[in-house]
């Protein structure tokens, strides 16, 4: 019989992990200090964004990165979509505020923050970074861009403030 541990603020609880479906959270209703990510990585676009009405015409490639802090340990246990932050859904908002035009980037990542957060109530926090690659200044490098970490608190706030309503 093979036995699962879990440590838990220094205590120890063993059980049979075969009685568990193979998950070791089933049984016990515990809190953890897990921390559950779900990542986007580097999500490239052709998009037109931008101030200069080059980057307006002609338009760059922008790569998206996401980390989404929400709670899933509900989907460890049961296998099932509904328990967690749908990446599939969450690509579609970022590809449907790819294409809405915009001169800033920090816009650009405001809009797409504000829409995961108004569409997923499990979502805690999210950073994202948004880099365009080759942007027209002189120089040689990889890209330039945005990172933005923003609790669900910050997105409350900022929407409050300024009537966010994208």
């Amino acid at each position: 019989m093979i036995i699962s541990e879990i440590f838990i603020h220094s205590i120890s609880i063993y059980f049979p992990f075969s009685a568990l479906g193979g998950c070791p959270f089933a049984l016990i209703n515990i809190k953890t200090t897990m921390k559950n990510i779900i990542v986007l990585s580097k999500l490239r676009f052709y998009a037109f964004h931008g101030v200069l009405s080059q980057e307006k015409s002609v338009g760059h490639i922008f790569v998206v990165t996401l980390r989404i802090s929400c709670d899933f340990k509900k989907a460890m246990i049961n296998d099932k979509v509904k328990d967690t932050v749908n990446y599939g859904e969450v690509y579609e908002i970022v590809k449907s505020e790819m294409d809405k035009r915009s001169k800033l980037m920090e816009h650009l990542a405001c809009r797409i923050l504000h829409r995961i957060f108004t569409n997923f109530s499990s979502v805690d926090s999210v950073f994202i970074s948004i880099i365009k690659e080759n942007p027209p200044i002189n120089s040689d490098s990889d890209g330039c861009g945005v990172e933005i970490e923003m609790s669900r608190t910050d997105n409350d706030r900022l929407s409050s403030s300024v009537g966010l309503t994208y």
